[in-house]
């Protein structure tokens, strides 16, 4: 690091607990375990077509169609959480402050910007498991849930031994897609502390398609991204939710020294989530992988021409 610590305490008034303090000690800081769980969806090869037309209607087919989602670099989301400030909700880089827009969300992701807040109900009267019979088309075993809701590995393994046909009611398609929804949602979009279970209050915001296709995934995308940041950067955790990937796939598109290697060149066809670029063979070897020492370094040398605009 060039500089020890702010130079306005005043603004950066949270230094006293950040994270960062290790860095300017020249303390080894631990990589964050990354949370998130998608299990086996990425194997599920056969989807049906009006499936896939309807989680496009919900809102999350770029998502999707990018495909099986690459590794988290834990050690580089590490060193980013050691240039987040809480304060500011920016990354303090040598160069100046950025942060991971709505702009890059919708880029990247395809996800909507404008619309309605994904909030959810926290209660269901007809009861959590009678709701994912009507909305899912199920009634989930007992060992399936948990509290309010229900793991992923459970709908993940019925779309796989219960393949779609042709000819059945549009419900059928419907209760198929907002199974596909909540593990994109709960494995890789707003992955919490659990890794693996899904709130049921998310369902009760999908049971209409056209109101469901209002919301702002990007912004709750955007949002859950911030928070994950602040209570990582703070030191009240040892791991780390939210969309980790597409922090991951924001540096390496805004900030070339710290992307790895391709193979195959990147090509990126119009109508497309710009995420698509970075799916197939690459390789890093620039650094040893899982290295927080080596991006710090690398943030640290950024220059004007390596980063996006300071915002």
């Amino acid at each position: 690091m060039s500089r020890y610590g702010p130079e306005d305490p005043s603004v950066l008034h949270y230094q006293h607990s950040h994270i960062s303090r290790k860095a300017w000690a020249g303390e080894e800081t631990t990589s964050f375990n990354i949370r998130r769980f998608e299990g086996h969806l990425w194997e599920i090869d056969n989807h049906h077509r009006r499936v896939i037309d309807y989680v496009c209607i919900f809102g999350l087919g770029g998502v999707l169609f990018c495909g099986k989602a690459l590794d988290v670099d834990h050690a580089l989301i590490t060193a980013l959480v050691e240039r987040w400030r809480p304060e500011t909700h920016t990354f303090h880089l040598p160069v100046g402050e950025t942060t991971i827009t709505l702009q890059d969300v919708q880029v990247l992701w395809a996800l909507r910007v404008d619309g309605v807040p994904f909030t959810g109900n926290g209660y269901c009267e007809s009861g959590w498991r009678g709701l994912c019979e009507e909305l899912l088309g199920f009634y989930p075993l007992q060992s399936e849930m948990k509290e309010n809701g229900i793991l992923a590995s459970a709908l993940i393994h019925r779309m796989m031994i219960e393949p779609l046909e042709d000819g059945l009611e549009d419900e059928a398609y419907i209760q198929r897609a907002r199974m596909i929804v909540l593990v994109l949602l709960g494995g890789l979009i707003l992955p919490d502390g659990s890794e693996c279970e899904i709130p049921l209050m998310w369902l009760t915001q999908l049971r209409d398609v056209e109101a469901a296709s209002m919301i702002s995934w990007a912004s709750a995308a955007l949002a859950t991204l911030y928070h994950n940041l602040c209570e990582a950067s703070m030191g009240k955790r040892t791991d780390i939710g939210g969309p980790t990937m597409l922090l991951q796939l924001w540096v390496w598109e805004r900030m070339p020294t710290l992307r790895p290697d391709f193979v195959m060149t990147r090509i990126h066809t119009n109508n497309t989530p710009c995420a698509l670029m970075w799916t197939g063979s690459f390789m890093i070897n620039r650094a040893s992988k899982h290295s927080v020492r080596h991006y710090r370094e690398q943030l640290s040398l950024l220059q004007n021409s390596q980063t996006p605009a300071s915002r």
